[in-house]
């Protein structure tokens, strides 16, 4: 089973993508790392990330990788640990202008659906239930206000959903019907 959270940037998908893969005991991948791990790579190169050409050819060599470690996640570039260095103010000043660009999109999209294979997971990101996963069999949409109000009862309601149904959607957004935040939790695709 694949769920996909997605959404904007500071609206609580991490926090959702992780308690929901614990609840599930479920494989989590953070893809804004893949992205954080990326620019730090083409920093250390000095990869001119206005030359397409050398942006394929540097991503020819990329290898990225992860391990758990009790609670926590290492993050590999080849053997290089870069746990710390892709959080640092330079990773950060670049990884969105990265990530913008559509080859580097092509290749994290390819490698997170090739990890998904033959597993349970979680994936949250930019473009998750939209590009990667559009028929993911759950899927979460956070909204662009970034409140966290209401985070338990979406947490739930994903929970709830993923082990009742298969292709099950969740959204939530703008309020259908009388003052609620969220739609319907679970519509099902296909009926149970």
């Amino acid at each position: 089973m694949i769920i996909a959270i997605d959404g904007p940037s500071g609206t609580g998908k991490t926090t959702v993508a992780r308690k929901v893969a614990q609840r599930l005991n479920f494989a989590y991948f953070d893809t804004g790392a893949t992205y954080r791990a990326i620019t730090w790579f083409f920093l250390q190169r000095k990869t001119p990330l206005e030359e397409e050409k050398q942006i394929k050819k540097a991503l020819e060599g990329f290898e990225f990788s992860f391990k758990a470690v009790g609670q926590e996640r290492r993050y590999f570039v080849g053997p290089e640990d870069v746990t710390t260095a892709i959080r640092t103010p330079l990773v950060t000043r670049f990884v969105s202008q990265v990530s913008a660009l559509r080859p580097v999109r092509e290749v994290v999209w390819k490698r997170q659906r090739d990890a998904a294979k033959g597993q349970d997971a979680v994936f949250e990101g930019r473009d998750m239930g939209t590009v990667v996963f559009p028929d993911a069999d759950l899927g979460y949409r956070a909204p662009s206000s970034g409140s966290s109000r209401g985070l338990d009862r979406v947490l739930s309601a994903i929970c709830a959903c993923s082990g009742r149904r298969p292709r099950t959607t969740c959204r939530r957004g703008p309020p259908r019907g009388a003052g609620r935040g969220m739609d319907r939790p679970c519509r099902p695709d296909v009926a149970p």
